[in-house]
């Protein structure tokens, strides 16, 4: 149904257009061949040739003036180029006629191909030797969403972009694609389990200051203060203990680092420390910290040393 509707809308633009040209006082050599490329367009459609039906199209439009015409016969050359197979064609019309036609389009017609246009490329359908294209794929989500005005856009449109940059191996575009998602969607508790999951991934492999792992029990924690009752709740949890198992070790591990002979820095051990103990109380890490500020040789040093001033201030 949506195809036919699609179709029909199409064609009743060309119809506005022949009935238009009718009125025109323009030359009869003009007007024949525009009408001649009118009708071959439509016949070649009708046997189902719609390469040929394309190639009449795109013909015909360079013959137009009138810019919404224009842009209606361009969108019709664009839906044969896709219903040839000619998936390359059809995203490079489709793209160029949003361009630089974007106040003429009916933009509830033309979004909804250019999804059925992202998946092609998706599943390899009309790619070459049937290649799956998920870059292309994902630049197809990027022009519904940058150039479409924003209403036609969808949370699908985005978090489609987003797995598919996962795929391909581009996880941080994929989280500025979720970063996007929530700026207009805040209350998305999949895309923002999803990006926690991401910022955890990330964080395994190189996270410095820890940062993309504390940002991970964030949008994790909102989930939960949005929804307590959400129905991956389970996963949102262990995803939770996971970042505060992770963090604890990370600040046990800096203070480690600073009482080594070559980073000797025991203030800034005893910072970590003392952070620990106080953030994640009665953990096995705390109760770790704790030990090692009780007897490693660094405190127990400066500890005395505090004593003895002590001690020589009151014998003053």
């Amino acid at each position: 149904m949506k195809h036919a509707l699609v179709l029909l809308s199409a064609l009743l633009s060309v119809a506005m257009f022949a009935d238009k040209i009718k009125n025109e006082d323009i030359g009869e050599v003009i007007f024949d061949s525009r009408r001649t490329d009118l009708i071959q367009a439509q016949q070649a459609e009708v046997e189902k040739d719609f390469k040929a039906a394309a190639k009449k199209y795109h013909k015909l439009a360079e013959k137009i003036g009138e810019r919404d015409i224009q842009a209606a016969i361009f969108l019709r050359e664009a839906l044969c180029w896709k219903r040839a197979g000619k998936v390359h064609d059809a995203y490079e019309c489709y793209k160029n006629t949003i361009q630089q036609y974007p106040l003429y389009l009916s933009y509830d017609e033309v979004v909804p191909q250019l999804r059925e246009l992202a998946q092609a490329f998706v599943d390899g359908n009309g790619t070459f030797l049937g290649i799956r294209d998920k870059e292309t794929a994902i630049a197809i989500y990027k022009l519904i969403v940058l150039e479409t005005p924003a209403n036609n856009d969808s949370p699908k449109d985005r978090t489609n972009m987003a797995k598919l940059q996962v795929e391909i191996g581009k996880v941080e575009e994929a989280i500025n694609t979720y970063a996007d998602l929530l700026r207009s969607y805040p209350q998305n508790q999949d895309a923002r389990l999803e990006m926690a999951q991401l910022l955890m991934e990330l964080s395994r492999k190189s996270d410095g200051d820890g940062s993309r792992l504390r940002a991970a029990e964030r949008h994790a924690k909102i989930i939960l203060e949005q929804n307590p009752n959400y129905t991956k709740k389970e996963e949102v949890q262990a995803l939770i203990e996971e970042a505060r198992e992770r963090e604890a070790q990370r600040m046990l591990d800096m203070a480690y680092f600073y009482l080594r002979k070559s980073h000797y820095r025991p203030e800034a051990a005893k910072r970590y420390i003392n952070e620990l103990i106080l953030q994640y109380q009665g953990s096995s890490h705390a109760w770790k910290a704790k030990r090692l500020l009780d007897e490693h040789p660094a405190f127990k040093q400066k500890e005395n040393e505090k004593k003895e001033a002590v001690s020589n201030e009151k014998s003053k």
